[in-house]
This record gives structure tokens, sequence and C-alpha cells, in this order.
């Protein structure tokens, strides 16, 4: 009983699927390419509510997609002096890493990001925004990296396979951006 090709491309594809959301959750550095520099992480102290943190994609009507980052008890900011004041904060601040397929493309500053389609390849492509300080350093919890991943599949219905986040939002109280 020989296995087909085909056959063994559809049990890796389904074993890929049907993977836990925990699988996936290596920082994508692990994986990126050498000129990826590492950042370290950065313990968050028990004087701050944990992030919760969601990321939603939808395609863009003129290319590539649209992706949206929802945050609780974080305030995202670009590092600029002037927004960055010395006194005591009442959430954590910082700002976000970018990776596409493990490689790290941009920071991001805001709640809402364009991904033109020159992003991705044809097929499976993982997006995974990470939380982090202003020295880059990724946040964690008991040793947790702050992160969400989508898994996407490229011209195909459902576009997104997978939504994963260390720290989701919690649905049962309304959010405050």
């Amino acid at each position: 009983m020989g296995i087909t090709m085909k056959s063994f491309l559809w049990t890796i594809l389904l074993a890929v699927l049907c993977a836990p959301h925990w699988v996936f959750a290596a920082h994508p550095a692990d994986n990126a390419s050498a000129e990826e520099m590492s950042h370290g992480t950065v313990a968050i102290t028990a004087d701050f509510r944990v992030p919760e943190l969601s990321a939603e994609l939808f395609v863009d009507a003129m290319d590539g997609y649209n992706l949206q980052l929802e945050l609780v008890h974080y305030k995202i900011i670009p590092p600029i002096k002037k927004l960055m004041n010395s006194a005591p904060k009442p959430q954590l601040e910082g700002h976000a890493h970018l990776y596409i397929n493990g490689v790290k493309i941009q920071r991001v500053y805001g709640h809402n990001l364009h991904l033109p389609a020159k992003l991705f390849k044809n097929g499976i492509n993982t997006i995974t925004i990470s939380l982090n300080d202003h020295n880059h350093a990724t946040w964690t919890v008991r040793g947790v990296e702050l992160q969400a991943t989508l898994t996407m599949n490229v011209g195909r219905k459902p576009l997104v396979l997978n939504h994963y986040s260390a720290s989701p939002i919690l649905k049962s109280r309304p959010s405050n951006r």
C-alpha cells in the first residue's frame, strides 16, 4: 500500500491546520534570517495590568490586506520623547513589531495597518504582532511573550485559518483603547 505525493501533502496540510495554537507561538525572530536582531524580553511588573491583544485581518479592496489590532491595558505610541512622560503611567506603553512569515517587516505605532499583497507568498502565511517596550524588548508575562499570530491562506476562503493570542481579549467586558 503505497502513499501518493498528493495524500502526503494533504496529510501535512491537515497536521498544520489542526495543530494546537501553542505550536506556532515561538517568537518570530527564532525563525528569522540572520539579519533579524533579537532585543530580548522584559517581564511586566505587578504594577501593571496584563495587556490583552487581538488581531483581525480583512481583504483590502485595492491591494493586499488591512490588519486591525485591538488592545486593552496597553498604550501603543511611537517613541517620541514629548509623548513619553516620566510620570507614573496608568497602563503599560510601547509599540509593536510586525512579522510576516517570521521576518520582521516594521514597527507598529497604531491600531490599523495596510499590508500590501507583495509581502505574502501564495498559500499559507503567518502574521505575528509582538508587544514591545521602547528598547524593542518583547513584553512577557510568566515567561510568555505577548504576541498574536494569524495563520492565513492567500487566495482561499476562509482567509484566516487560525487566531492565536498569548493574552486574548476577554469579551465579557467592554474594551478600552
